[in-house]
């Protein structure tokens, strides 16, 4: 059930009409379970034919001790992946880390603990990862130069998906193909070099795009760089389905 906490559309008999809970302009609360409430907020975004591509939206939980959980959904269009972790070697595994449980100290005006729990609410047609290389430790800003295993195919796990998002999408519409890759080369933050190898749908073939010049690469390159200094920056994976092709 879910009942409006804002002007935001019409309720007949308890039920929402023409009501979309990814609209980032909207406020409601729905009752989950036994009662308990649960306030959902979302940030405004325009609407345009970039965000219809890259756009995509996180959905977050915080539950305070004695109060409603409120849930919050964002739209990003960019995923930052923490890759400091001794315990990730993947960017799997890191983008898996992103999602989960956390412990926020003092919210609000009761100063209380509270849980935090984010998953992803809408996958985007082309997912951006942005690999987090550039870090500030005291003393300035640092490349961290340790790689990350990544492939050609990704699925997003069901367990970082918000229960609306596993809902919607089946197994096909959680698949993305890599189309490429931004690399940054050197040892320092401020400085270096950047090329970008992407796959060309209609040859089928990698290309490297190195200032002016274009060349041919094997995926393997792509994947796994001979360089110790080239390190993937940004990976751009594609949706293999879209909802329409379902």
């Amino acid at each position: 059930m879910v009942r409006a906490t804002q002007a935001a559309g019409s309720l007949v008999n308890g039920e929402q009409l023409n009501e979309d809970t990814n609209d980032p302009s909207r406020e409601w609360e729905q009752v989950v379970k036994k009662g308990r409430g649960q306030v959902t907020r979302a940030a405004d975004a325009s609407q345009s034919p970039i965000a219809d591509i890259f756009r995509g939206n996180t959905h977050s939980i915080t539950k305070v001790p004695g109060t409603h959980e409120t849930a919050v959904v964002e739209p990003f269009f960019t995923l930052p992946i923490d890759i400091r972790s001794d315990g990730v070697s993947s960017v799997g595994e890191a983008l898996h880390a992103l999602f989960g449980k956390e412990t926020v100290h003092g919210v609000g005006n009761s100063r209380l603990d509270a849980v935090r729990r984010t998953s992803l609410h809408t996958l985007p047609q082309v997912l951006i990862l942005h690999l987090k290389r550039f870090v500030y430790d005291g003393s300035g800003i640092q490349k961290l130069m340790r790689k990350l295993a990544f492939e050609q195919e990704l699925e997003i796990s069901k367990d970082i998906l918000s229960s609306a998002c596993r809902q919607q999408s089946n197994v096909s519409q959680r698949k993305y193909r890599l189309q490429a890759v931004v690399t940054h080369h050197g040892e320092k933050a401020s400085g270096g070099h950047y090329n970008t190898d992407l796959f060309h749908n209609r040859d089928g073939r990698w290309l490297r795009c190195d200032d002016g010049l274009t060349k041919n690469v094997r995926l393997p390159e792509v994947l796994r760089s001979e360089d110790e200094r080239a390190t993937p920056y940004l990976l751009f994976y594609v949706r293999t389905e879209t909802p329409s092709e379902a």
